[in-house]
């Protein structure tokens, strides 16, 4: 047990049932999000207290803001032990680590050792995975379409931005309820059950259903698997390609390529509005220094301070608080720049800047459409290849598409600028072949993934439009 008081930690991860498990993708995602709340207690320290995640450096330490009027804070010192509970989407996580380091200013926060071993627990009898696709809902005398925003073997959440057609009578809980949707290869399916609440919010409404015992279930817990496959699939890729990524550099300020910005439209944002994430690559440049430096953001905390990795190549200049700081970065598509200044300067547990949130954003615009992260199941023909698989992301211009993740296709013959027809549900259950275009492609293990650019007729792209509206409020 990693927590004595039975109001938490036993409560959560004291019972036998608790699993211990090493660290993975799970936890690493759940502590990227800034500002997730959690329970922890220093040794020395009294009682627990609730504090706040503000972000990590994997494998190294994670990044905690406890009360600004903390005992913790007080109690900790390098090398005491420290007990931390945190819970998400149903799981409850507990661990214990040691203090690496503690500061008071400009910001109260605590560097915390990266866990090694993790306690967790599922509040739920079955785990959520997130999702995003179309999905149609019928009921007793009604009928809605919307997507769906997670899904677990024993029921799923469906959101509509419209009231259900056909009128019908209130909604109560226990009342029968059906959601069709695509699955693999784009087979519709039928899953039956009862509806267990109703969340309305203006014009959105949510419905949240459990699946009737046995074929539903068993649909069910095939779809999650395929949902868990393309999950980790996703994670894989874009670990290689943090592992992959060019070491830091310096690099004189210079103007971005004319050709990739032709289009660009440029304006002045809100900073509070454009927010830095974990991990966010992004370059410094320092007062009195003519180059750009490569950094990674570790922490955000809200509108008051963000931590980034001092680049090692400007460690000459020594940067002291007031130092004026510019700032850049690329995220969907976009480039942002910013000017703020440099709140403090430390090098344990590694060598990190503080400094403020910018107040305003240069925004330079070059994807015309966002992209929204989904998990929508798709077909994919060619003239050389036939195969299923998920589009992971997708915006009004292209999509990525993971496929033959089964490998039942013995070789996937493709090329960049090859031609493709993608069949994907675009209005509940009317899925639509886009004509489109292969940019880029990997292949791993017989499973590709397809960077693709919409070739859409005049005639489809008015639904295409309709349906990135709902994707990108549903994104959102």
């Amino acid at each position: 047990m990693y927590l004595d008081n039975p109001e938490e930690g036993e409560r959560y991860c004291g019972a036998p049932t608790a699993t211990a498990c090493s660290d993975s993708f799970a936890l690493a995602s759940l502590l990227l999000e800034p500002g997730h709340p959690m329970t922890i207690r220093c040794a020395g320290s009294e009682r627990a207290e609730r504090a706040r995640v503000l972000g990590l450096k994997r494998g190294e330490f994670i990044v905690v803001r406890p009360p600004a009027s903390s005992q913790t804070i007080r109690a900790a010192r390098p090398g005491a032990g420290v007990d931390v509970l945190l819970e998400k989407e149903g799981t409850v996580y507990a661990f214990h680590s040691e203090v690496l380091s503690a500061l008071t200013h400009p910001i109260p926060v605590l560097f915390v050792g990266y866990p090694q071993d993790v306690r967790s627990r599922a509040l739920r009898r079955h785990v959520r995975h997130k999702c995003l696709l179309p999905a149609t809902a019928v009921g007793a005398g009604f009928t809605c379409e919307g997507h769906l925003s997670d899904f677990s073997v024993g029921g799923c959440r469906i959101v509509t931005s419209n009231l259900p057609r056909n009128g019908g009578a209130a909604l109560h809980h226990g009342d029968p309820l059906e959601v069709r949707l695509p699955v693999s290869g784009l087979r519709m399916e039928t899953f039956t059950g009862e509806l267990r609440s109703v969340q309305q919010d203006g014009d959105t409404v949510a419905l949240c259903m459990s699946f009737h015992e046995g074929r539903s279930s068993d649909l069910a817990e095939r779809f999650v698997c395929e949902l868990i496959m393309v999950e980790n699939l996703r994670r894989e890729d874009s670990l290689e390609a943090a592992k992959n990524a060019p070491p830091p550099s310096s690099r004189a300020h210079a103007p971005l390529e004319s050709e990739a910005l032709r289009d660009a439209t440029a304006h002045v944002s809100d900073g509070a509005v454009v927010s830095l994430t974990v991990a966010q690559p992004l370059e410094l440049q320092f007062t009195g220094n003519h180059l750009y430096d490569a950094s990674s953001v570790v922490a955000v905390d809200g509108a008051e301070c963000i931590i980034a990795e001092m680049p090692l190549t400007a460690m000459g200049c020594c940067p002291k608080p007031g130092m004026g700081l510019r700032g850049r970065f690329e995220k969907q598509g976009s480039y942002y720049g910013f000017r703020t200044c440099v709140l403090k300067f430390v090098t344990k547990p590694r060598p990190l800047v503080f400094f403020a949130c910018p107040k305003k954003i240069e925004v330079l615009k070059r994807r015309l459409h966002p992209r929204v992260h989904c998990m929508m199941p798709a077909a994919l023909e060619g003239d050389m290849m036939r195969v299923s698989g998920y589009v992971t992301d997708i915006s009004m211009g292209g999509c990525r598409v993971l496929a033959n993740l089964d490998g039942q296709e013995g070789i996937v013959n493709v090329m960049s600028g090859d031609t493709v027809h993608l069949t994907l549900p675009l209005d509940g259950l009317r899925v639509e072949s886009l004509k489109a275009r292969v940019k880029n492609f990997t292949l791993k293990e017989n499973r590709v993934s397809l960077g693709l650019i919409f070739q859409a007729g005049k005639s489809q792209l008015p639904l295409l439009a309709a349906f990135m509206t709902r994707m990108e409020a549903a994104g959102v």
